[in-house]
């Protein structure tokens, strides 16, 4: 959070505060009714706070700025990597994680196909069913996020463009 936001925060409640307690006071049937020239003292008194907490709330959030356009003192060797990495040969890897690897990026490749197949099928049809909206359901949690995203923003934009209707009404995955 920038610091002018929490320094115009408690000048806020700071305000409120006071003004608070002034009306408290004011009411306060036990009390004898103030002067005219006390009330003002006490505006003049409030304004001038008010003023200098305006003053430091600047300077500090110029203070922020400056420090957070400063460059970053730290080390300025790269650090070391150590010899082990640099003279041993990769891993092998284990047929069984290769095998596991590929059948994961074959398996989301066809979920990635079948979204893409309930997606094109109805924006050649120019509706969107019930079943499509299901299908797409069903697919979508197992999906890769960045082909998710593109197959939702694919359907979405032709939504909007009025390119695709709905046969019912409710959501549209």
């Amino acid at each position: 959070m920038r610091l002018s936001l929490v320094g115009g925060w408690l000048l806020s409640v700071a305000l409120a505060g006071m003004g608070g307690y002034g009306l408290a006071r004011s009411n306060d049937s036990g009390a004898a009714p103030r002067q005219d020239s006390d009330v003002l003292e006490q505006l003049k008194t409030q304004q001038a706070l008010l003023v200098s907490l305006r003053a430091q709330v600047s300077a500090l959030d110029s203070r922020l700025g400056d420090a957070s356009r400063a460059p970053v003192m730290g080390v300025t060797q790269p650090l070391p990597t150590p010899m082990a990495a640099v003279t041993s040969e990769p891993p092998e890897e284990d047929d069984a994680e290769v095998e596991a690897r590929e059948h994961a990026r074959v398996e989301a490749e066809a979920l990635v196909s079948r979204g893409e197949r309930v997606v094109e099928a109805a924006l050649v049809t120019g509706h969107w069913r019930q079943e499509d909206m299901l299908s797409l359901r069903a697919l979508l949690p197992t999906m890769p996020k960045t082909q998710r995203d593109a197959l939702l923003s694919r359907l979405i934009t032709a939504y909007n463009e009025g390119r695709l209707t709905q046969d019912e009404q409710g959501p549209l995955f």
